[in-house]
């Protein structure tokens, strides 16, 4: 990916490191500058927090067996299939060990 700071960062990408930066212990009410490219307060890189969020959603790409077996526990009948939003929650849930 270029260092283009005025590329639209995927929605997905930006919930994670969002949610790394605030595992790193800072505020959740952080005010991130537009583009987000630094965090304003501590001066921390914000795209090591977006690099760390593309790798650990490219290594979900493939699901575990784990997470096919939620899925095929929690299909219905052919008459009723399984939600897509649903069956995001359960391999995603299967994923996290709950």
């Amino acid at each position: 990916m270029a260092d283009d700071t005025s590329t639209k960062i995927p929605e997905m990408v930006e919930r994670v490191a969002r949610a790394l930066a605030k595992i790193d212990g800072l505020n959740k009410r952080a005010k991130y500058s537009t583009p987000p490219t630094v965090y304003i307060g501590k001066g921390q890189e914000w795209r090591n927090w977006e690099r760390c969020a593309r790798a650990a959603i490219e290594t979900m790409r493939e699901p575990t067996g784990d997470m096919l077996l939620h899925i095929v526990a929690a299909e219905g009948s052919p008459a009723r299939p399984i939600d897509p939003e649903e069956a995001w929650r359960i391999m995603i849930n299967a994923a996290l060990g709950r």
